[in-house]
């Protein structure tokens, strides 16, 4: 089996080739335009498939409590934030060398018995062309009591038999905002948490159901998103509901506008960057 380099996924880097000869040319011209106007389905579709795992974590945390992640206790670290008037500490990071879920949570033995979050992904595949939009894999997210802010680092590599879809590697940090409120009778959408991919805002967020406030249809808290792109300087492109637990929104902000009906498809528009601080509402810091 020939091995190919992993090539990043938003690798630009321009391809250099012999110079056409000009009894050439018109022919090249017109075999490539030609190959562009041809639908996708005529192209040369070739298999391919991605596998993903999470490679760190971190949260802001509190020190009145012990939190967990896949069982490692976290260590509070310098670097603090304060949310809603209560300072919290950013988590020494927590590597993995390879796993595809991570499961956290506050310390199991609080009389509380807090309910544990989890993070998924689960690989694609599919018969595609360069250039065509697939479901890269999905991400399944319960929504359980976890403190204000997380950030999760996983990467994605894709395996193909074809040189072209081979190889491409991408890696990029989901942060998971915990939302409280607002007010003391938020509607669902409004207290549902969720996750964006971290430098691409513009992609949106991916909302995931409160247990304790849900819709009337009562779909649960653990919603699955297949995420979206491309290969061919292979990038991201949107996040979309796979089930009635979830839904997605063009916003990353915590407080979340509702006019009517919610947004139950992905509205790629610009919102706040990653670095912009959030609206905290809602009383308690944690999510208790």
């Amino acid at each position: 089996m020939h091995h190919h380099a992993a090539r990043p996924l938003n690798d630009e880097r321009a391809v250099t080739t012999a110079p056409i000869r000009p009894a050439c040319r018109a022919a090249a011209v017109l075999a490539l335009t030609t190959l562009a106007l041809l639908p996708i389905a005529a192209r040369a579709q070739s298999d391919v498939t991605v596998t993903g795992s999470f490679s760190s974590f971190q949260a802001y945390i509190g020190t009145d409590r012990t939190s967990y992640v896949n069982g490692v206790a976290l260590v509070a670290g310098t670097s603090t934030r304060d949310f809603n008037g209560t300072t919290l500490y950013l988590s020494d990071p927590v590597a993995f060398a390879s796993t595809s879920s991570l499961t956290f949570t506050y310390d199991p033995a609080l009389p509380s018995h807090p309910t544990p979050n989890t993070m998924a992904f689960a690989g694609g595949a599919a018969d595609v062309v360069v250039g065509q939009v697939f479901d890269l894999g999905s991400f399944t997210f319960t929504n359980g009591q976890w403190w204000q802010e997380s950030f999760l680092s996983f990467e994605l590599l894709t395996h193909s038999a074809d040189a072209r879809l081979d190889g491409h590697t991408f890696t990029g940090i989901l942060d998971l905002v915990t939302v409280n409120g607002p007010g003391p009778a938020p509607k669902p959408e409004q207290e549902a948490d969720f996750f964006f991919l971290v430098d691409h805002s513009e992609l949106g967020s991916a909302r995931v159901y409160d247990t304790f406030n849900q819709p009337a249809s009562h779909p649960g808290n653990q919603g699955s998103f297949a995420f979206v792109g491309r290969i061919d300087s292979l990038v991201p492109t949107g996040f979309r509901s796979l089930d009635g637990a979830g839904f997605t929104n063009s916003s990353i902000d915590r407080a979340l506008a509702i006019t009517g009906s919610r947004a139950v498809d992905l509205c790629p528009v610009h919102g706040p960057g990653p670095d912009m601080p959030f609206k905290a509402k809602g009383s308690p810091t944690a999510d208790a």
